[in-house]
Formats: C-alpha cells, structure tokens, sequence
C-alpha cells in the first residue's frame, strides 16, 4: 500500500508540473496587420491600385479617356440634278424687261451650279417688245451670298426696222455677279451683267450692261 501511495504521489507531481509549464509559456501573435489597397488618380485620368503589403501581385492600371468622341458630321449639300426658275426683271438703262426662265439645273459641288432651259423675255417700251430663245449659265458661290455667274444665251426677235417677217438672231455672252438670299425656299437674286458680245448695230439692247433682280426657286 506504501508503495502504489508513493506511486500516485509522483504521477500528480508530475502533472502538475506540466500543466504549471504549460500556462507560463508565452502565447504566439497570429494577428497580422493588413495594409489596406491604396487608389491613385492622377491628372491624367490614370488610376493605380497599389498591392497590399507582403504580396506579389502585379499593380492593376485602369486607363480612362476623357476625351469626348465627336459625333457631330458637317451638313453636306445635296449634289445632283433639281428644277429651278423664277420671274425677273431686266433693265439695259433704257428700257425694262420682264422676263421667265425655267432651267434643268446640275449641282456638281456645294458652291457651283450649272443650268439651261428656255427663257422668254417681255419689253413693253422696246420697239422689239419679245425675245424666245434659249440660256445656259453657270454659278459659282465665292462668298456666303454672293455669286459670280457667266451666262451664254440665243434670242429670236422680229426687228422692227425692217419690213420682213424673218426672226432675227442675238447671241449674248454677260458675265458678272450678284446677291442671293433664301427665305422660305424661295431666292431673293440681284445680279449686274456685262455681255461680252454686244454689237450695237444688232442687238436690240441699248447698252452691253444691264441689271437683274427678281424671285426664283432652286437651290
């Protein structure tokens, strides 16, 4: 009996022992400070993520554009083939005239057009009171509404100084230019002429200058 007291004795010296080594033992830190992921943005719309600290994660940069995409297209002028014409009156310094001139018209850039048809011309106070015949001109816009034109047309008469019945023929070549204005579809034109091939003896116009101003449709 002496012995197993002796026995048990020693087992709980020992036990104790180590339970006393066990709790003097100084705990371990397993908390880890992390650093937090820090954002910057520079002026230039570039923005940089930094890794967290004790990591080999390559940095991520997110690039953005700033700059606006311009969606705005300039108006082109529609080119091409249209129908004009107008009513006009025509003065040469000594008599006036009113005349129409419808026209096929052909648009082959935004500032030039070019354009034919007939024209009949009306003189109340001439002695040659009606010319028929035929035009072509062309039109080049050199400023925001103001054009030069040249102008090539065939005009048959019956001269009043002569006793025959026979039509008679003048060629004009004027060339100048003029003031347009649109409103409403509608274009308001002056336009100061000189023909090139005025012959007085027999053209039934007074003077190689004349001055026009009326309302025509067109672009």
């Amino acid at each position: 009996m002496k012995n197993v007291f002796l026995t048990v004795l020693i087992l709980l010296l020992c036990q104790q022992t180590y339970l006393s080594a066990q709790q003097s033992r100084p705990k371990s830190n397993t908390s880890t400070t992390t650093k937090p992921a820090t954002s910057t943005t520079n002026n230039s719309g570039t923005t940089t993520t930094r890794p967290k600290a004790g990591s080999t994660v390559k940095p991520t940069t997110t690039t953005t554009n700033n700059t606006p995409k311009n969606t705005t297209k300039n108006p082109k002028a529609k080119n091409g083939f249209f129908f004009g014409g107008g009513v006009n009156m025509t003065t040469d310094g000594a008599h006036y005239a009113i005349d129409a001139n419808p026209y096929l018209g052909y648009r082959p850039m935004n500032k030039a057009q070019l354009g034919i048809g007939p024209t009949i011309q009306y003189r109340p106070q001439s002695t040659v009171p009606l010319l028929i015949g035929a035009r072509g001109f062309g039109r080049y816009d050199i400023m925001p509404n103001i054009y030069l034109q040249a102008q090539y047309e065939a005009l048959g008469y019956q001269p009043s100084n002569t006793g025959e019945s026979k039509t008679a023929i003048v060629q004009r070549l004027p060339i100048g230019g003029g003031y347009n204005h649109r409103l409403f579809g509608i274009n308001a034109n002056f336009t100061v002429s000189y023909d090139l091939l005025y012959n007085k003896a027999t053209s039934p116009f007074s003077s190689p200058l004349t001055v026009t101003g009326g309302f025509n449709l067109g672009k």
